[in-house]
C-alpha cells in the first residue's frame, strides 16, 4: 500500500489528494473495470450493517425497556433506520472534512458513553430511565453547546455534556428513587489479582530499568524464524528502489557520494539479511 502511494508520488507529484481515487480510476482502468472497483468501493461500505445494528440497539435498549408493550414491526423498524440514516446524512452535510465527521462524532460519544460506563466501573448502579434521562442530557447540552460556541481548545462541547450527564443522571437516579446506587464490586478477588499482577509488573520494571540487558531482549523479541529475516530482506528492496525512483536527478547529480554511500551500504546490509538463513 506504501508503495502504491510512494509511485503515484514520483508519477505525478502535482496530485490533488482529494482526487486520486478518480485519477487512478481515470488513469489505470479501463472499461468493465471501472464498473468492477466502483462495485468494490460501494461493496466494501459498512453503511448498511452500521444502520442495522445502530436500529437493533435503539430498539432493544431504548425502546423496549421504556415501552414494555412495544411490539416490532418491519415497517417501524425500516422508518427507524431511514431515519437514522437521515441523521448521519445531514451530520455528514455539516462537516467539511472526513476528520471533522470523526471529531464530530467523537465530541457526542463522550457525553453520551464516557459517564454512565465509568460510574458502572467504579461500582454505581442504576435503571434504565436514569440512565437514558442522563444521556439524553448529555447529547441535548453537547448539542446546544457545539452549535453556539463550537470546541475551543480549552474548553470542548463535550465537556458541559458530560457534566449534565453526570448531574441527571445521579438527580434522576435519587430523585426517582431507582435501586442501586453505590454497590461497589460484589466479586473483588479479580481485581486485586490484576492490582498484584500490576504490582509485580512495575517492579519488574524497575529492575529492568536498573539492570539492563539489551542483548537478552533483542535476542527476546526478535523473530525466531530464520525465514522472515529473508522476507524482510526483499522487502527492503522494494521499499528502497521505490525510495530512490522519487529521487530527483538533480539531487544524485549534485550529491554523487552520498548516492553510492547510501546504496552500497543499504545492498551490503540487504544481502546479509536475505543469507541469514544459510
Amino acid at each position: 500500500m506504501t508503495l502504491v502511494g510512494i509511485l503515484l508520488l514520483a508519477d505525478d507529484p502535482t496530485l490533488n489528494p482529494k482526487t486520486l481515487v478518480k485519477y487512478l480510476i481515470d488513469h489505470y482502468s479501463y472499461p468493465g473495470l471501472k464498473g468492477l472497483i466502483a462495485v468494490g468501493i460501494m461493496a466494501m461500505s459498512t453503511a448498511d450493517s452500521i444502520l442495522n445494528t445502530v436500529t437493533v440497539l435503539i430498539i432493544n435498549d431504548i425502546i423496549k425497556p421504556v415501552k414494555k408493550n412495544f411490539k416490532e414491526s418491519m415497517v417501524f423498524i425500516r422508518l427507524l433506520a431511514c431515519l437514522i440514516g437521515f441523521v448521519g446524512v445531514c451530520m455528514a452535510m455539516v462537516t467539511k472534512s472526513l476528520l471533522d465527521l470523526v471529531l464530530l462524532f467523537g465530541t457526542f460519544f463522550a457525553p453520551i458513553v464516557t459517564t454512565s460506563a465509568l460510574l458502572a466501573v467504579f461500582g454505581f448502579r442504576s435503571s434504565t430511565r436514569a440512565v437514558l434521562i442522563g444521556m439524553l442530557a448529555g447529547c441535548a447540552v453537547t448539542a446546544t453547546w457545539y452549535a453556539q460556541f463550537g470546541n475551543t481548545r480549552f474548553l470542548p462541547s463535550s465537556l458541559p455534556g458530560i457534566a449534565a450527564n453526570m448531574l441527571f443522571f445521579m438527580g434522576s437516579h435519587y430523585l426517582l428513587r431507582e435501586k442501586g446506587g453505590w454497590v461497589g464490586i460484589k466479586e473483588p478477588a479479580p481485581l486485586l489479582a490484576e492490582r498484584e499482577k500490576a504490582r509485580l509488573a512495575r517492579r519488574a520494571l524497575i529492575e529492568t530499568l536498573k539492570k539492563p540487558n539489551f542483548y537478552a531482549y533483542l535476542k527476546k523479541n526478535l523473530p525466531a524464524q530464520d525465514g522472515l529475516y529473508s522476507l524482510f530482506g526483499v522487502y527492503v528492496i522494494g521499499a528502497t528502489y521505490a525510495l530512490f525512483f522519487t529521487i530527483p536527478d538533480l539531487v544524485v547529480t549534485a550529491y554523487p557520494k552520498l548516492y553510492n554511500f547510501i546504496t552500497n551500504s543499504t545492498l551490503s546490509m540487504i544481502v546479509v539479511f536475505i543469507t541469514y538463513p544459510a
